[in-house]
């Protein structure tokens, strides 16, 4: 709807016929991106979905991970990671993690740790996205300065590490000191 209503008011503003309006939507980019947001939300359905015994998937994969004794904030970090560098792109990075990272925060979580855990989750996709050898932007300015992908990669490395830890740090003051309260 948002996309329907920017092209409404595009035409107003500067009109476009429409054999270029045509070419604008049949675009390979903007089909790409048509599919990839389906899919994040058929994606998201069946995260959010209900298993035959009534318990929600989220549920039962919060289960799983917590019993086998892999911490919920490690999961928190590492999902939006991996989406991210798997990715390359922001809405990958959201799309694929954000409905397990949120969901695994149980039904109506405390503020703080809403906000905190969304913050890193956040950071943790980003920085995943940024380190990503499939980042276009990292890709078109290895090819525009002539440099090779590992040397660039290295270069990123210490940046993203202290980003991480300052986001760490934010979580930290969030979840603790300014919104303290229940939960991990």
């Amino acid at each position: 709807v948002g996309i329907l209503v920017a092209m409404i008011i595009h035409q107003f503003i500067r009109p476009l016929g429409l054999k270029s309006w045509k070419k604008i939507i049949l675009s390979k980019r903007i089909l790409s991106l048509m599919i990839l947001v389906a899919v994040i939300r058929i994606y998201g359905a069946f995260v959010e979905a209900e298993l035959p015994g009534g318990v929600l998937l989220v549920d039962m994969m919060r289960m799983e991970l917590d019993s086998i004794g892999i911490p919920l904030i490690a999961i928190v970090v590492l999902i939006p990671f991996i989406a991210g560098m798997t990715s390359g792109l922001a809405i990958g990075f959201v799309g694929a993690a954000f409905p397990i990272v949120i969901s695994i925060l149980g039904p109506e979580p405390h503020m703080g740790i809403l906000l905190a855990t969304t913050l890193l989750a956040f950071t943790s996709g980003y920085m995943g996205m940024m380190l990503s050898p499939v980042h276009v932007c990292f890709v078109v300015t290895n090819e525009y300065f002539k440099t090779r992908l590992v040397n660039s990669l290295g270069g990123l490395l210490k940046p993203a590490f202290v980003v991480m830890i300052g986001a760490a740090g934010l979580y930290l003051l969030i979840r603790f000191v300014l919104f303290p309260g229940p939960g991990f």
